[in-house]
């Protein structure tokens, strides 16, 4: 980042290449300035005039045909929903704006999920869609608001924590409406989930990247070989649809596969890890040297 001293002498030198007085500069920042707030308005009343619009047209067809308001409230929250994605309520904050609208997004859309429900007279599934959707506003924009705290360096980390616990949450939520193993489930997702945290925590070390993307690739072929052992284990699966054999391809065809793709994969972690312990061993000589 560049001091306040360096700025000015960087904008002085390039005033002065163009010729520009403070003044004339000051003017042509002046009519920038306004330029921008004009297609700011812009940006921001053209869609608006254009839903009210339609709002109104909707609001008159749904009275004139049906004599009371039905149809007309899912209309209203689609519009609402639209609005807070273009042109978004962004402009009625000065800070946080990023965090405005992601909040402003994600209400608009469960407002929207709760009035069709409500109009259809289902309700099973408005907590699974909601919750899933805040699994991916978590795993979207966690890692970007983080960015300007003292977190920063465990966004990752953060966000995907954040998205096992409503992994969880969301599995509740299906079983309160869908029975099923709901046990097995929820371990299930905790060791899945405890793989790519473990991944996301690793890229948190002061470590030759090489070194971090090696050793996170066999964490991952690790943890994913043990995943079909732990599903057949769980959910009380007898057969073994990974068993390798290559004397007998006809019935251990997915086995033999996943096997050759997981070495593969695991030899590709290797060669990352060596070429990281390569550029580390270097680093140090020179240093030394």
């Amino acid at each position: 980042m560049l001091d306040q001293k360096t700025s000015g002498m960087f904008i002085k030198t390039k005033r002065t290449e163009k010729n520009y007085s403070q003044k004339e500069l000051a003017e042509m920042q002046d009519r920038d300035a306004k330029k921008f707030r004009r297609i700011s308005r812009l940006w921001f009343w053209i869609p608006t005039i254009f839903y009210l619009v339609a709002l109104v047209a909707c609001l008159i067809c749904d009275l004139a045909i049906n004599r009371k308001l039905t149809w007309f409230y899912i209309v209203l929250a689609s519009l609402v929903c639209a609005f807070t994605f273009m042109p978004t309520v962004t402009s009625f904050f000065e800070r946080n704006k990023l965090l405005a609208f992601a909040v402003s997004t994600y209400l608009s859309i469960c407002g929207l999920l709760l009035t069709c429900a409500a109009f259809t007279g289902g309700l099973s599934w408005l907590g699974i869609a909601c919750t899933g959707t805040m699994i991916g506003y978590t795993l979207l924009f966690v890692p970007i608001l983080l960015l300007r705290t003292s977190l920063v360096r465990y966004k990752f980390v953060v966000s995907f924590v954040g998205a096992w616990v409503l992994t969880l949450l969301l599995l509740i939520c299906i079983n309160a409406w869908y029975p099923f193993s709901l046990g097995a489930a929820l371990l299930l997702t905790c060791y899945e989930y405890l793989i790519v945290v473990i991944c996301a925590f690793i890229c948190t070390v002061r470590l030759d990247g090489f070194l971090k993307a090696g050793i996170c690739t066999l964490v991952g072929v690790v943890g994913y070989y043990f995943t079909g052992h732990l599903v057949n284990f769980l959910f009380g699966i007898s057969e073994n649809h990974y068993e390798v054999d290559f004397h007998n391809w006809a019935q251990c065809t997915t086995g033999n596969v996943h096997f050759i793709c997981l070495t593969s994969i695991a030899v590709i972690g290797l060669f990352f890890i060596e070429i990281g312990v390569i550029r580390v061993t270097k680093k140090e000589y020179g240093n030394s040297g």
